[in-house]
């Protein structure tokens, strides 16, 4: 799943925003700040402000990033417009490469910013529904059920 919030501009302001209370289950998370500070807080234990050139994982994972054959690869134009191989993408476009390969290019004619996202795949189906990615459509049912019942912690 991939839930991208491009660039937006936020007025200097005392009070806290934010996405409010969620939960995560079935995904792990990453959240990447360009400029300004950003706290996040959810139901799997994450928390922390984060600042420009931060990255922050999800808690008690680790990650590690390579292109090797048969992994899928995502690429995000943030800024300027971007040919990935023969396509162009603008921004805040996503180009999804083949698997087969270990190399792509990436030209551009002027001052640009991608985001890579690249892994190996999970050889699973794959179901989604609101902040649940799960296997099946039962587990997500469940899922659902554990977070109206409170089993999946609260933010108090």
């Amino acid at each position: 799943m991939l839930d991208y919030a491009g660039p937006h501009e936020f007025a200097p302001n005392e009070s806290t925003r934010g996405v409010g209370e969620h939960p995560h289950r079935g995904f792990e998370t990453v959240t990447i700040v360009y400029q300004g500070e950003l706290e996040h807080r959810d139901s799997s234990g994450s928390h922390g402000v984060i600042g420009p050139g931060d990255v922050q994982l999800a808690a008690h994972k680790e990650w590690l990033c390579d292109l090797p054959d048969g992994h899928t690869a995502m690429i995000i134009a943030q800024l300027g417009g971007v040919r990935i191989n023969e396509s162009l993408i603008m921004p805040v476009e996503l180009a999804v490469l083949d698997r087969e390969g270990t190399q792509f290019r990436v030209d551009t004619e002027t001052k640009a910013s991608i985001l890579v996202i690249t892994g190996g795949p999970i050889g699973k189906p794959v179901v989604g529904q609101g902040p649940f990615v799960m296997n099946t459509r039962e587990e997500i049912v469940e899922a659902i059920q554990d977070y109206r019942q409170g089993r999946m912690g609260n933010l108090s």
